[in-house]
């Protein structure tokens, strides 16, 4: 059986390919703006301890929403959603309760 990569890799210059999970797209205007901004936010991150950039995220993300937080502890942030599902499959497991992930059989996708 050929591997999801090399399915990926063959597929990469056709003009569909469905091996390939990610969202290919131009930006808009918005995430363009944000994309100029990187250097600038990543040097200002440099300068502050993660716990104040997460907190000030949550605040800002929440306040955006039209909501407020009064979560103890607050929030937790995860980089990406597969550890977030990780996170809570574990934490479903520590209560006794069964966990099982169904996910799309993607190495049979033609490219």
């Amino acid at each position: 059986m050929e591997k999801l990569t090399y399915t990926e890799l063959a597929g990469l210059g056709a003009r569909y390919n469905l091996a390939d999970g990610h969202a290919r797209q131009s930006p808009a205007p918005s995430q363009i703006e944000l994309i100029d901004h990187l250097p600038a936010i990543y040097r200002l991150a440099l300068t502050q301890p993660q716990a104040e950039i997460e907190e000030r995220f949550r605040s800002i993300f929440f306040r955006k929403q039209g909501q407020t937080y009064k979560l103890s502890p607050p929030p937790h942030l995860l980089y990406s959603a597969s550890v977030a599902i990780h996170v809570a499959a574990r934490l479903l497991a520590e209560k006794s309760f069964t966990v099982g992930l169904v996910t799309r059989p993607s190495t049979t996708f033609p490219t």
